[in-house]
Formats: structure tokens, sequence, C-alpha cells
């Protein structure tokens, strides 16, 4: 054999130098009890006589005899060579790398390879209950090791208490000497072919071969100058969940070859005392043995909870720089410099180029990045959704991407917003070309944001106010609701339709909190906002009598505040435009009229109600119908769904009969009623 190829073939060879050990120290045990004149009643334990205590406490001198020293000497000669061999081979032997990371010497490796043995092989058991005078007692105690490899000095026994004891074996506080050599479960190591545990508990180590593309540049810089001064100071890195906090953490330690260990503060926090301890331990052993660095996660901006800072202040025993990670900066009270990190949003081209890192280069990269502001989380959720439609048969296409991002947006709202789908394209929109040419102006704006902002720097000179407001104003049912859903199609951006209901509230400053939120989650989930019927929010300021009116106004400047910091899209309906308050007109970016249809535009609509599948009755006047009745879009929507009910009952298609019935019906809802001869020539079929 050349060198050790893992951890048991190292083992068995310690195995054979602890037998030249125990061999010698048993028979000296036998040889003093040979000496007493009850020599099998000692290690009964119930009596002890001052002689028999004195054959007890002899072997204590033990000293290998020439011929084991000899012994021992080779066996060791040789797991020293084929130790180093190993290493020069690469294989990485657990018993070495303990010892190495915490610096333990001879007499230390020799207790940890004397503690695995019961691990090796079960006979062991047996004979440690018996040297221990108990067979309840069946690993080595530290007692016991210092007896053999010491010849009974215990000067070294506060040391090795604390630090082998305390992190490798399982503790016996009352009398650290009676402490039995059992192996934490953080040591199971020794049996197997891992270099370390990585995960153990609430504790995660994890690391990256190579940097790859880095986001944040500058915060890099910072971080990687921190590393290598080597001062001691705990890091505060801030940002929203799913920035790349953490990554950034370990493309840092990139550089340097080392791991990051990850440890969330909620998980710590919900432990009981006695788990704490033992996490305290697996965090120190892994500082120690993996020479990583410390990074506390989940940290709360404020939090009375004590978890935190004796989390750092252990750490701090085998660390001297702290990382804590949360979505405010934040850290505890320690005695040290803390440098604060704020991760900002991410740029078009920060988004652009980690899409490209997950593996896509097409023509329209630019426009998806600037379309959905996604974090690098979710840019690489959403690059595994695409690439796993791809593979199934999907055409590699922008409504492919539109798709996959959306889906990561769905729902994000909860109660204060609904989804709001269409099949509908802008062809589908009856309305003035004036009035769908604003609008398609209204989707280019989003569409080329990249250009404008981006590659001809417009950006620069613009602090804020980048975001699409549009303004839909009109009577109802000419299509505003529609228009704002074929928006949503047209940039494959989600839109959800904000329930005032759930925003106004009567207790002063719920309706900002709730407003606040809104924006936030549609900023953070790149959604387009539609506030329907709009006067309640957006209406006029009017002068202040009374209190109710002061915090009306106030609830008006901070949308007004909300409006001109929100980079995406709102999209808001109004059926009175002269209620509008003069400064939201001044923020809207475009105001689409939507008139109340003229008789072409009825006729039109008339026409396009009907879908291919349904059988209609070739003797339909749409020239009567759009002349006859002023009816709008969504009226003329519900007389078609009416009028084809009505045909199913009767099996037959949809005829002029179905038709002026359910006219009668819907205009009857308005307050209308009507008689045979208000529908002239038609009136055979009421």
């Amino acid at each position: 054999m050349q060198y050790f190829t893992s951890s048991a073939e190292q083992l068995s060879a310690y195995e054979k130098l602890i037998s030249v050990y125990l061999s010698e120290y048993i028979e000296q045990i036998v040889r003093n009890m040979a000496v007493s004149d009850t020599p099998y009643e000692k290690y009964k334990g119930l009596v002890v006589s001052l002689e028999e205590a004195e054959n007890v406490f002899s072997h204590r001198s033990f000293v290998l005899s020439e011929e084991g020293k000899r012994r021992a000497a080779d066996i060791y000669s040789d797991i020293e060579k084929l130790s180093r061999a190993s290493a020069e081979n690469g294989v990485v032997l657990p018993l070495d790398h303990i010892c190495a990371g915490f610096g333990f010497g001879m007499l230390e490796r020799f207790i940890i390879a004397f503690a695995a043995m019961p691990l090796i092989n079960t006979d062991y058991e047996k004979t440690f209950g018996y040297i221990n005078d108990n067979v309840k007692l069946t690993a080595p105690t530290l007692e016991l090791a210092l007896d053999i490899f010491a010849h009974g000095d215990y000067s070294a026994a506060p040391r090795l208490c604390d630090t082998m004891v305390k992190y490798l074996f399982e503790e016996c506080p009352e009398n650290p000497l009676r402490s039995q050599l059992k192996l934490r479960r953080y040591f199971s190591v020794l049996l197997s072919t891992d270099r370390f545990p990585a995960n153990s508990g609430s504790t995660k180590l994890r690391s990256l071969k190579k940097a790859g593309y880095i986001c944040y540049k500058q915060q890099y810089d910072e971080i990687t100058g921190i590393m290598r001064s080597g001062r001691s100071m705990a890091v505060s890195v801030a940002g929203k969940a799913g920035s790349g906090r953490s990554h950034l953490l370990m493309q840092c330690a990139a550089l340097t070859g080392n791991p990051v260990l990850f440890v969330d503060i909620k998980e710590y926090s919900a432990l009981s005392d006695k788990e704490k301890d033992e996490t305290d331990k697996d965090i120190i052993c892994a500082l120690i043995m993996r020479q990583c660095y410390f990074c506390v996660t989940n940290v709360p901006e404020n939090s009375a909870d004590t978890s935190l800072k004796r989390l750092c202040t252990n750490a701090l025993r085998a660390a001297s720089l702290i990382f804590l990670i949360g979505e405010q900066l934040s850290a505890p009270d320690l005695d040290m410099t803390v440098y604060d990190i704020k991760l900002p949003e991410l740029s078009d081209e920060q988004r652009y180029n980690l899409w490209r890192e997950q593996g896509f280069d097409v023509d329209f990269l630019w426009e998806i990045a600037d379309k959905f502001r996604f974090t690098p989380k979710q840019i690489k959720q959403a690059a595994s959704s695409v690439s796993e439609r791809i593979r199934l048969g999907g055409e590699q296409n922008e409504r492919l991407f539109d798709e996959c991002c959306g889906r990561l947006t769905e729902n994000c709202m909860g109660d204060k917003a609904q989804l709001i789908e269409s099949k509908f394209t802008l062809d589908d929109l009856v309305l003035p070309e004036e009035e769908k040419q604003l609008l398609r102006e209204a989707c280019a704006h989003v569409k080329y944001r990249h250009v404008v902002y981006n590659k001809w720097n417009f950006g620069s000179r613009l602090a804020y106010g980048r975001g699409l407001t549009v303004l839909f104003a009109g009577p109802p049912g000419t299509g505003k609701t529609m228009a704002a859903t074929i928006v949503a199609r047209e940039l494959g951006i989600p839109a959800y339709r904000v329930d005032i209901s759930q925003v106004m509230s009567k207790y002063i400053g719920e309706t900002e909190k709730s407003l606040g939120e809104i924006f936030d989650i549609a900023q953070q989930s790149n959604a387009i906002l539609f506030f329907d019927e709009t006067d309640a929010l957006f209406g006029k300021r009017s002068e202040i009598k009374d209190s109710h009116d002061k915090y009306a106004n106030v609830e008006t400047s901070f949308l007004l505040q909300k409006l001109e910091s929100f980079d995406g899209v709102v999209l808001m309906s109004t059926n009175l435009l002269q209620n509008i308050d003069s400064a939201f007109m001044r923020r809207i970016s475009y105001v689409i009229n939507f008139p109340f249809p003229d008789e072409g535009r009825r006729l039109e609509l008339w026409k396009k109600m009907f879908p291919p599948e349904m059988p209609v009755d070739e003797g339909i006047d749409f020239e009567y119908l759009a002349r006859q009745f002023e009816l709008s879009g969504a009226v003329i929507k519900n007389t078609v769904m009416s009028a084809a009910f009505l045909a199913a009952e009767e099996d037959a298609p949809v005829n002029m009969s179905h038709i002026l019935r359910a006219v009668r019906k819907q205009l009857s809802k308005q307050g209308r009623l009507l008689v045979k001869e208000d529908f002239g020539k038609y009136s055979m079929f009421l």
C-alpha cells in the first residue's frame, strides 16, 4: 500500500498502534490484580479496600516496555509516511484534517484515534467497560486516555477539555476527566470519505469554484478588500430578497478559495438552549476546520431577540470577520467596526448580462431585461423555466419568455388586486385610429425604454419619473378595461386591477399604507397596476375645511409621490376626465379618449362580437342594429351573449328575433322600456 486511500485504512493502522498500548496496559491491570488478596472482587465496585484502591490507581504510572516503545514507534512512523503520501496524492484524511484545523499535536491525535476504536470494532466496547470498571462506560474517558498516552500526567487536561473535549466529544460538566470520548455527530466524518460535513442543522456551508459574472462590481471590490485586509469587523449587506446577497459573498470568497458558512438566524432562534449549544460548537468546528467565512442570514432590522448577539459572539472565537444579511442594514451590539453595504436595484445592463450568463443570447434579450425588472434569483428561476419549455419542444421566442417570466409574478398581490387576463389584441379594439395610435405609442414607450434610457443614455438626465402612466377616459362600456388587458398582452407583462375597496380606509394612514404596499409589490414583481374608476383616488384636492379634507389631501399627495418614483406601468380609467386632479394630469404620459361609439363603430362592434364558430342566420340586419340602437360596446357584447343563449335553447342559429329580444332586455335594465313600434319593420319578431 503506497498511501491511505480512505479514513478507514488510516484508522485501521492506528488500531494496530493503539493495541500495543492497550495490551500492555491491560496486562499491568491483571498483574496488579494478581497480587491482591481478592483479585476477582475488585471490579464489583461496591466495597473498595485500601489495598484495592492502591492496586486500581497503580497503573497510572503505566509506561510502555522497551519492546512496546519500539513497536509503537515503527507503526507510527509508517502511519506518518503513508499519511504524507495520501496528502501528496490529493486524499483528504479527516483525522489529519481535524488535527491540522485545531492545531492538535500527537497526544490529541492519539486520543481521537483512541475514541474512534469502538466505531471500528464493537468488541472494544466490552474492553473499555472492563477497564473503566463499569459495563455502562463502553467508551474511553479522558482520564483513561491520559493514563495510557500521557503516563497519568493530567497537566494537559484543562487545555484538552477546553478544545478537544468541548468540540469533539460529549462533555461531562460534573467531572471533565470522566467525559466519555464519544465523538459528536459532527465528527462522524472520521468513518466517511467526506472532507468535512457541509451542512448540520441550521448551518449550511456553500462555495463557488469561480465567481462568474459579478453584478455588483463596486460592492464586490469593497468586500474582497475587507477580506484581504484581515481586519476584524462586521459587514452588514442589505438588499431585498433574491437580490443575490449570499451569492455575492460566495463570489467574493471564491477569490480566496474559501467557502462561506451560512446560519439562518430565524432557524437558530427557534432552537432550544441545548440545541443552540450544539449548533454553536458545530459553527466553531466548521470555522476552524474549513477556514470559512461566517454569515448570518435573515437578520431583522430591529429585534429584541438576544440570539443574534449570542451567535455572533460565539462565532468570534474562531472568526474575525462576520457578515450579516438582511433586507435592511442591521448589526448586533458588538465591540467591533460595522461596515454597511447596500445592494442597489439591478440596471438593465446587469439584468441583460445575467440572462446571458444563463445561456441565452437572443435578439430580444434587452427587451426582456428591461421589461421584467427581476432580481438575480428571479432571473435564474425564469431562465430555468424557459430552458425546460424549450427542452419540451417550445419555440424560443419572446412570447415564451414573457409567459415564463409572467408566471413568477402571478397572485403576488393577494386580496389587494386581481390578475386580469385577455386574449384580445389591438385589432379587436374598436376605437378611433388616432386613439389606437396613442395606445401603440404607449406600448412602444415600454418596449423601447432600454434604447432611449440606456443605449442613448437619456436615463442619466432623469432622476425619477421613468415609469409609464396612461389614463383611459370615456363613458362606461367603451372598452377602457379591455384596453388595459390588451396593453398587458402587447407588453407580455401581467396586469392587476386594484380593488379600491381594499385600499380606501376611514382610518388615518391606512390608505397610504395599502397604496405603499401595492406599489412596492408591483415594483418587485414587475406588474402593471390598473386602477379602474380612479376618481376616488385621483380626484381633485379640495379646500381644507376640516381634518377629513386635510387627510384626504395627504393621501392624494402620497399617491403623487408614489407615481413619480414608480418605474413600472400604471393604467387608470375614469368616466369623468374633468374630475382628475391637475397634479396627476402633469404626471400622466398618455391620455387616451374612449368616445361613445358612433354608428360606424357600432356596426363594426356588432360584426366583431360574433365568434366564427357561432351559427348565425344570414338575415341579420347589422346596419339596422347599428343605426337604430345607440349602445356601448359593453352593452352590445352582453346583447350578443344573451341572444346566443336564446338561440342555444331553441337549437337554432342566432337570428334577428333572438337579438331584438336581447336588446329589449338590455335596455330595460337601463330603465328604457321599448314597445313593438320602437323596432319598426322588425316588430313582428317580438
